[in-house]
């Protein structure tokens, strides 16, 4: 903003003055015989882009003609406001901001005392964000909404993945105190870094068995191949209750919240989250087959959640010190026995097992402040069980089972498909 004003007086003669800032200046003129008084005055705003630093060029003047004696005086201001964006919910331990992915921030552009219009957000630099206002939780359901921007002066966001730096951006229109005088459109930027907590995740695979119920038949154990009345995926060890080593699948956990984001009021969590998929069928020798189908028909997402969020088995949560954590999952499906143990004339003649899991390693950062977190999915594990077996025509004993689980492609990190809408 410049400000300048140009005051000149003649005696005896004419007297006119100009600001130079051709920008509607304010211009009186009085008389007081035998004096003449010119004043020129005015406020001209711009927005200025590229430098910390900037130059105007000024050209006020001030004219007398036919005088006697004349004088004049001239003041000049010029005043810079910078543009800001601003974060809130960060750490500042270095020259750029930080935040834990899953800590909620919230940006805001400000200009001093100028007014601000038609705001416009961007974000850019890797991270995938999402809108505070459109994180849903509902009942057994979880899913995330991408970013959808904000008119406002001010956007709450979280961060589901990791980016050095991400850039976010504001640019709005800037009117003048006061008078409203629209000026132009500015811009401003902020950088902030967005951490993942350092995390180790392994899964092993086990192998599939058929598993005799020892407690129904007085806790005699029975061979698991001859008489089944289980199909599992896991080594099934001896005794009741049965022990399984090892498991179908196995997984061990380990997050550490990073120093600079441990606070006393609040501690990082991690756990795990299944989501399943399954077409899964078992005929018998008589009346209709039996069918497992997961998602029901009409579903919207691919998989639904497995059993309980976080997943209920040795899942957590756990605090995120770096302290090791193990869980396993032993997918299972009861079967009708053959004789001499089935007692009647139905039992299972075909079992087809179809299975396709994503066991998410999910971190719930600490809140700083009281500012809202939101649980991220660090990491996925996908993993699948197919198993088909058929019972001999004529025979009452299984062929040793089929299809152990597999870890279907390793470990896939920056996975964001954390969505379900019901539970399996």
């Amino acid at each position: 903003m410049q400000t300048c004003g140009v005051t000149t007086w003649a005696y005896s003669g004419s007297a006119s003055a100009t600001d130079g800032l051709n920008d509607q200046p304010k211009n009186t003129s009085k008389q007081s015989p035998p004096f003449t008084e010119s004043t020129s005055s005015g406020t001209h705003y711009s927005i200025v882009t590229g430098g910390s630093s900037f130059q105007f060029r000024v050209s006020p003047s001030a004219v007398t003609a036919g005088q006697s004696g004349a004088s004049a005086s001239l003041a000049y201001q010029a005043t810079a406001t910078p543009v800001l964006v601003s974060d809130s919910g960060c750490i500042e331990p270095g020259s750029v901001a930080e935040c834990l992915v899953g800590q909620g921030q919230m940006a805001e552009m400000s200009v001093g005392s100028y007014t601000l219009s038609n705001y416009q957000w961007s974000f850019s630099g890797g991270a995938t964000l999402f809108d505070a206002a459109f994180l849903g939780t509902s009942g057994t359901s979880h899913w995330w909404y991408p970013f959808t921007g904000s008119t406002g002066s001010t956007v709450p966001f979280y961060a589901a993945t990791a980016a050095l730096p991400e850039t976010i951006q504001c640019t709005a229109t800037v009117s003048a105190p006061v008078t409203l005088q629209t000026i132009g459109q500015a811009s401003a930027t902020f950088s902030l870094n967005i951490v993942s907590p350092p995390w180790t995740y392994t899964y092993v695979a086990g192998v599939t068995s058929f598993l005799t119920n020892q407690q129904a038949y007085q806790d005699v154990y029975l061979d698991p191949i001859t008489y089944p009345v289980e199909i599992i995926a896991g080594t099934v060890g001896g005794g009741w209750p049965y022990t399984l080593n090892p498991p179908g699948m196995a997984f061990s956990l380990e997050v550490t919240t990073p120093s600079d984001f441990t606070y006393a009021e609040s501690t990082g969590q991690d756990f795990l989250v299944q989501l399943v998929s399954c077409d899964n069928v078992q005929t018998y020798t008589e009346g209709n087959p039996l069918s497992d189908i997961l998602p029901p028909a009409g579903d919207t997402y691919a998989k639904v959640l497995d059993t309980a969020y976080p997943y209920p088995f040795d899942g957590g949560p756990y605090t995120a010190n770096g302290s090791t954590n193990s869980s396993s999952d032993s997918p299972n499906w009861g079967m009708a026995p053959p004789p001499p143990n089935g007692g009647n004339n139905k039992w299972t003649t075909y079992v087809g097992e179809q299975n396709s899991f994503s066991m998410f390693l999910a971190f719930n950062p600490p809140s700083w402040e009281n500012t809202l977190t939101c649980p991220v999915p660090l990491v996925e594990a996908p993993w699948t069980w197919n198993s088909y077996n058929t019972l001999p025509s004529g025979s009452w004993t299984w062929p040793a089972p089929t299809g152990s689980p597999v870890a279907s492609t390793g470990i896939v990190t920056g996975y964001l498909d954390y969505q379900w809408d019901s539970v399996g």
